[in-house]
């Protein structure tokens, strides 16, 4: 290739522009927007479901207090003995408290009834694991779940 026909080549081949950038801020709005509604259904999603939960544990406390005077009442009449009383009893203080398991281990929301509350459980595991109780289920205990239930069902 000489010169005459490296110029003529120069000659012919046109400038290369390159192609403009591209207009990206309706993309980021776009993303914004989305965001700022997954954000807002997730929100308002969250406040309903707190609320369903809350007005479920209140409707069970509730059922269980209705329940607790059942018991009581079966158990007065001497419908049921001591160790089903103790039974039911256990199964409602922890369906009506919400709590994971039964144990001596004070719930947070009673604290202020600590020791009573293990005096209760304490009762109420002997009743309910042995066969021949030497103690009997006690009036007040159903006075205890009483209370307790009402202050769950009051301040959930």
């Amino acid at each position: 290739m000489n010169n005459t026909e490296l110029e003529s080549l120069t000659v012919q081949l046109a400038d290369i522009q390159l192609p403009s950038e591209p207009i990206l801020w309706p993309w980021y709005l776009g993303g914004i927007i989305a965001l700022t509604l997954l954000l807002t259904v997730a929100r308002l999603s969250f406040r309903q479901r707190r609320a369903n939960t809350q007005t479920i544990h209140q409707h069970s406390s509730q059922e269980a207090l209705q329940r607790l005077k059942q018991l009581h009442d079966e158990w007065q009449a001497q419908q049921i003995d001591d160790q089903r009383a103790a039974f039911r009893l256990a199964n409602l203080l922890r369906l009506g408290l919400n709590l994971p398991q039964l144990t001596a281990e004070v719930p947070p929301q009673l604290m202020f009834d600590a020791e009573l509350w293990q005096k209760t459980i304490e009762q109420l595991q002997q009743l309910r694991y042995h066969n021949q109780p030497i103690i009997k289920l006690d009036h007040s205990v159903f006075d205890h779940a009483r209370r307790w239930l009402t202050q769950e069902a009051t301040h959930p």
